[in-house]
């Protein structure tokens, strides 16, 4: 009896199941309207989404499930108290690996030696020359609109994870963004941003931003 029971549920490692600080895998609990009204505001081009619900009731791993059953491509960036829009930038930045080489030169040195015997006489003749090199950082801003068309090209979703956390007036920089995003859809239409708040946060950003209504979807995150 014991090992049909554990046929049917599977046997798993206690960590795996138990996961404070992580998504749930093992225990998560499918939500089909949820998935699919999220799955469908993903499919909308210019669509910028809110998910927003009580904590540790799965947004984050409600995200990251949905996108990879959509093969949808994604970076995290998340907020705290002191959190500004351009720490986000960079934490996207540094998410997509794009490195940019400080000011060096190399040099390469190339030597020829030739040896040889004549008339009974031997030598050597040797001879070189270098070649000097110099890298110059290139000019580069870490700009919203930089950004968004880099995730555009790469295809790449931005998660804005605990967007409440951080004080007003950078949350009206985070709307602002939502709205460059949108505006980029003709040229990027995968590219969105999805920002996960607390309950009763997800209408702050679209009140911040009168550009963003019918842009946003809000969607609360609950467990049956």
């Amino acid at each position: 009896m014991k090992d049909g029971i554990l046929k049917l549920v599977g046997l798993y490692n206690l960590q795996k199941v138990f996961t404070p600080a992580k998504s749930a895998t093992v225990t998560y609990i499918q939500r089909p309207k949820l998935e699919n009204d999220l799955g469908r505001y993903l499919s909308i081009p210019g669509m910028q989404l809110v998910l927003y619900g009580y904590t540790q009731s799965g947004k984050t791993t409600l995200i990251r499930k949905t996108l990879k059953e959509k093969k949808l491509k994604y970076i995290e960036t998340s907020c705290e108290g002191k959190t500004t829009l351009e720490d986000l930038i960079l934490q996207a930045y540094d998410k997509l690996s794009v490195y940019f080489k400080n000011d060096y030169s190399f040099t390469k040195e190339k030597s020829r030696e030739f040896t040889g015997t004549a008339y009974d006489l031997s030598g050597k003749l040797a001879s070189s020359d270098s070649q000097t090199t110099n890298f110059t950082r290139v000019a580069f801003q870490t700009t919203s609109q930089k950004l968004a068309t880099l995730l555009g090209q790469k295809e790449f979703i931005w998660i804005i994870d605990d967007f409440h956390k951080v004080n007003d007036e950078e949350k009206k920089k985070i709307a602002d963004i939502l709205k460059i995003f949108v505006d980029s859809a003709d040229e990027f239409p995968k590219t969105k941003i999805i920002c996960i708040g607390a309950v009763g946060t997800a209408h702050e950003l679209v009140k911040l931003e009168t550009d963003l209504q019918n842009r946003v979807a809000e969607i609360l995150s609950f467990i049956n």
